[in-house]
């Protein structure tokens, strides 16, 4: 654990770094600099911190339950189920208070039946071709969204958004829900780390350890998703984190389920911070929205991943 410590010393770099980065803080902090830092930026960076520490839990879940290396929220369908409630919201309410709950529901029906055709046209075997079955279910959910988009062309630019994966507008509002998601997801794993431990050995060796494994299963799955689709629905898509990060921690050092969660947390956090950095500063004064900046560094680290496995 020596290097998580080293990791979070650099994660309180990154944060600094990207609060005073092309602002002239050598000759003191002006009334409309500091504005920038604590208004603008502070909770940019913090969400980006926390939104990768919650999308890479979610992937070790994911991965770890259904057996399968390639089990995310962008793999299984439920990002793409949470950005179109979040383009129904923008549609048709008024109210910002529906993005993020249409945006969660819409994730969790997603993947409850994603879930459920696995089990059913398979028998059971999730890990084989349910994400098979988030790919086809995100292409149809993809299919919806350009008609809603062509039926309603002045939402162009805030669905698009949403399709990109953006920071921008982020406020402390949006860094507090986070953080509460996300030390309720310690929580959960800390409490029920025994249960997760089990679960991981698939159904047949668990129900030989602890009753009622599907039910442990599915709200797992579930306590997992939440936090996920719920985020969706204020920074969009941002893909490829909860695949990345759980598989490049795993490969270096064989880790207990709670431990896995532990570490993932904070590269995942230091991945997206990263992303984020080069986001905003890259190319300056152009913001590029950090969803495709993920998607931009993910080629070569699954690339190297694929290498060093063959």
């Amino acid at each position: 654990m020596k290097h998580l410590n080293w990791l979070l010393l650099f994660n309180v770099f990154i944060v600094l770094l990207y609060l005073t980065i092309r602002l002239n803080t050598f000759d003191g902090i002006s009334n409309e600099e500091w504005s920038i830092m604590t208004s603008i930026r502070l909770p940019k960076i913090l969400m980006a911190m926390l939104l990768g520490a919650i999308l890479s839990m979610g992937g070790v879940v994911y991965q770890r339950l259904l057996n399968n290396a390639l089990a995310d929220s962008y793999t299984l369908g439920v990002s793409s189920g949470a950005v179109l409630g979040a383009a129904c919201a923008l549609i048709f309410f008024s109210s910002a208070i529906f993005i993020p709950l249409m945006s969660a529901i819409f994730g969790l029906l997603i993947l409850v039946i994603i879930l459920t055709l696995s089990a059913w046209l398979d028998n059971g075997r999730l890990s084989i071709t349910v994400i098979l079955y988030g790919v086809l279910c995100s292409m149809a959910l993809s299919g919806i969204l350009y008609l809603l988009i062509i039926f309603n062309p002045t939402k162009i630019q805030s669905i698009a958004l949403y399709m990109f994966g953006s920071m921008s507008g982020m406020n402390y509002n949006h860094v507090l829900i986070s953080t509460v998601l996300c030390i309720g997801l310690f929580i959960y794993a800390r409490y029920f780390k025994y249960e997760l431990s089990v679960l991981e050995l698939g159904d047949l060796k668990s129900r030989t350890i602890i009753s009622h494994v599907k039910l442990h299963k599915l709200m797992a799955l579930l306590v997992f998703t939440i936090p996920t689709a719920l985020l969706i629905g204020y920074t969009g898509i941002i893909g490829w984190i909860g695949i990345i990060v759980p598989q490049m921690i795993q490969r270096k050092k064989s880790y207990t389920m709670y431990n896995h969660l532990y570490s993932s947390a904070i590269w995942g956090a230091t991945l997206l911070m990263c992303c984020e950095l080069v986001s905003a500063f890259m190319f300056y004064p152009i913001q590029i929205p950090v969803g495709i900046t993920v998607m931009l560094f993910s080629l070569p680290l699954l690339f190297i991943m694929m290498v060093n496995k063959s």
